[in-house]
């Protein structure tokens, strides 16, 4: 008895069902995507949370062993100090006194800023006698703070938990007169878009020139790292990155830290011109 063959029709998908499950895929990518990608940014704000607080653990640990004082450094970078020679290390920047304290470069690495380093510590260690390595310092201290340390010492400083130091920053010194005309700290708030004065334009005040993508000028989804006097550090939308003086709701300017302005001097340019503006940018 012959075997009987049977034809096995195989039915593929159509034209219509391929359509479908591709229009599918598309609508779970655009959904899940931005998720993943705001998981993403969700662990790099973490990650320099950790940071900060290292970096701000540190601080405490000097101002504790040098009578509630913060590092000393003269800026800019080639500022001589009277009587250096090897002026460099005479007059060290704050994350160099500060590196004892905390024993690893990577700290100072903020993961969401794509950059290989400021400039404030590319020159400063190239120039150095002997020269470093130019490290990624990607943290900015309080300028004023750490040159009149003596003013700025701990018990001075009237509202610790409120005065921010540091934070996120375009460059290794956090300047607290970089305002712009509404009196947000723009190096702090916009660390992510400080390039070559394309989205945002030096200055006393600061221009924000590209005003329709804010959010995407800071470091962590909307916002930035800053810490703090009594050593808390926290995440700060853009928006919030103002002082005192001009309706914000932390200290960054010196008037409001330590209730009086700075002394003028004719080494430093800043304060002289302070008086002269309209805006507060004064520090």
């Amino acid at each position: 008895m012959g075997m009987s063959r049977y034809k096995v029709l195989r039915r593929g998908f159509t034209l219509i069902e391929l359509l479908v499950v591709i229009a599918i895929i598309a609508i779970l990518a655009a959904i899940l995507f931005p998720v993943f990608s705001q998981a993403r940014d969700k662990a790099r704000q973490a990650m320099c949370t950790s940071n900060t607080r290292n970096v701000n653990l540190a601080l405490a640990q000097y101002a504790q062993d040098y009578d509630e004082r913060f590092p000393l450094h003269i800026t800019p970078c080639h500022r001589r100090l009277p009587g250096d020679v090897a002026w460099s290390w005479a007059n060290p920047d704050w994350y160099m006194t500060l590196h004892p304290y905390v024993r690893n470069w990577p700290v100072y690495d903020c993961p969401s800023l794509a950059r290989p380093d400021t400039w404030k510590s590319s020159c400063f260690l190239t120039w150095a006698t002997p020269p470093w390595e130019p490290k990624i310092v990607d943290y900015g201290f309080s300028e004023p703070i750490h040159i009149f340390p003596d003013l700025f010492h701990l018990a001075a400083i009237r509202n610790p938990a409120d005065t921010v130091i540091g934070g996120d920053n375009t460059n290794t010194f956090f300047n607290p007169w970089a305002q712009s005309r509404e009196g947000i700290h723009v190096r702090w708030a916009f660390a992510a878009g400080w390039r070559h004065g394309t989205e945002i334009q030096c200055g006393c005040p600061a221009t924000i020139l590209q005003r329709d993508r804010l959010n995407d000028l800071t470091p962590h989804l909307g916002g930035t790292m800053g810490y703090f006097a009594d050593g808390h550090s926290k995440w700060v939308p853009w928006s919030r990155c103002r002082t005192r003086r001009v309706g914000g709701p932390y200290d960054v300017i010196c008037p409001d830290i330590i209730g009086r302005p700075i002394p003028s001097s004719p080494i430093f340019t800043w304060p002289i011109l302070a008086g002269r503006l309209a805006v507060p940018c004064a520090p």
